[in-house]
């Protein structure tokens, strides 16, 4: 899987863009996921997961927050930070689950994980959406 950001990728905003067809890293980011639902505290490194490629060195962390505030910029031009709440959380594990198959169908198939922030976050099995 790699995370790759696309200035002003949608409609004049950034898009950060996790793709690929690995059924197994996608269980191991819910995994994460889960885990920091449970611990109600400190964050996930999308990035970090096993498996996920940064292009440009494109970082997203994600922590759970009291709103759904989306995907925000974090400490530089190529780190973001997801906050969500729990629900927005669990949310996000339903859009990923889909993707824990080894085939989608033909052609792209995405799902926009966060489109309320300032960054568009969208999970393809392509290069594309």
């Amino acid at each position: 899987m790699k995370l790759e950001l696309f200035e002003k990728g949608y409609e004049g905003k950034d898009l950060v863009l996790f793709y690929g067809n690995e059924p197994l890293i996608i269980k191991r980011l819910i995994k994460s996921i889960n885990s920091l639902l449970v611990k109600k505290e400190g964050e996930i490194s999308i990035h970090d997961t096993e498996g996920v490629d940064s292009i440009n060195n494109c970082k997203v962390f994600g922590v759970i927050s009291p709103k759904d505030y989306g995907l925000q910029n974090y400490i530089n031009d190529n780190s973001y930070i997801l906050k969500l709440t729990d629900e927005g959380w669990e949310q996000v594990i339903d859009y990923l689950k889909p993707f824990c198959k080894k085939q989608l169908g033909h052609g792209v198939h995405f799902q926009y994980i966060s489109d309320e922030g300032k960054v568009i976050l969208i999970l393809s099995n392509q290069r594309d959406w």
